[in-house]
């Protein structure tokens, strides 16, 4: 397989991270399926209009991503990533941007069929103005499996958070993806790769933030939920039930990506939908838009 299939692998890889940012919150790492057959470095630059927090969005204002990754893949199957991210309306006050480095290390086997396993371990750091709920966790252990064929991809992303508490999440993946080469100009190939994503957890660190949240300011958040009827004894206890582990987002993404040489530009649409949120959480389809610029080289 040459370097030209390799690179349709990463335009695909670009497409399959299309989640404002990315589907939890660490910079995604290069996944080939071919990596054993060359080493590769991918340098990217990525704007979302809005940002996902391991599965969750802030309803209250919108809060635009800028972040840039530089991956290494080599054709042994070791994956190294470095990421920042700056995302606006993100401190504690809602008005000012935070800031987030992130530094991951893996590995990835590649077994017949197309079927792969990779497994690795990031570490965050924060800006010390970030929300409690975006720095909740400094380590993150993520084992990934799945089929990454010519037409579709599919894959499920196991990930366990550790920080001032302990979070388990299930990421489902399912993308189809096509490309039309020579379109629309000669040397350019556009990729498309519609697919949808599900976040599965308990999301018990995400009530205890919310129970933080209430306790600091009680009315104004009886007013905000729409509980003015309900006492403050009976929100805590609504905030503190426990919480079974079920679905609690449904993404999904239909990017386009062209690809000249070793440059990718990539564009499109993410919907959001959040699932089994607590009932005064504003639970409706969120519409967020990404572009991302990227240069690979191989050798």
């Amino acid at each position: 397989m040459g370097k030209y299939s390799d690179r349709n692998r990463t335009m695909i890889f670009l497409l399959s991270i299309f989640s404002a940012c990315s589907v939890l919150a660490a910079s995604p790492t290069i996944q080939q399926p071919d990596s054993v057959t060359f080493n590769s470095i991918l340098v990217s630059a990525d704007y979302a209009s809005d940002n996902i927090v391991y599965g969750n969005l802030n309803t209250t204002v919108s809060q635009p991503c800028f972040s840039s990754v530089f991956s290494y893949a080599s054709r042994s199957g070791m994956e190294a990533t470095a990421g920042y991210s700056l995302i606006d309306n993100s401190d504690t006050s809602l008005n000012k941007a935070t800031h987030q480095y992130d530094f991951t290390l893996g590995y990835r086997f590649s077994f017949p069929l197309d079927l792969y396993l990779s497994g690795s371990y990031t570490r965050f750091f924060y800006s010390k103005n970030t929300t409690t709920l975006r720095s909740t966790f400094d380590h993150q252990m993520e084992l990934d499996a799945g089929y990454s064929g010519k037409f579709a991809d599919v894959s499920a992303s196991a990930f366990y958070l550790i920080g001032n508490t302990g979070e388990f999440f299930l990421s489902l993946q399912n993308s189809y993806n096509f490309s039309i080469d020579n379109f629309p100009f000669r040397n350019v190939s556009t990729g498309f790769m519609p697919g949808v994503f599900t976040i599965l957890s308990s999301q018990q660190f995400y009530n205890e933030y919310l129970l933080n949240q209430f306790l600091q300011h009680p009315v104004y958040y009886m007013y905000r939920w729409r509980l003015m009827g309900y006492t403050k004894e009976q929100i805590k206890a609504m905030l503190l039930e426990e919480k079974k582990f079920t679905f609690t987002s449904f993404m999904a993404s239909v990017p386009v990506c062209f690809s000249w040489k070793n440059f990718m530009l990539t564009g499109g649409i993410t919907f959001l939908k959040p699932l089994n949120q607590p009932s005064f959480i504003n639970d409706n389809w969120v519409v967020m838009y990404n572009f991302n610029l990227s240069y690979m080289l191989l050798w």
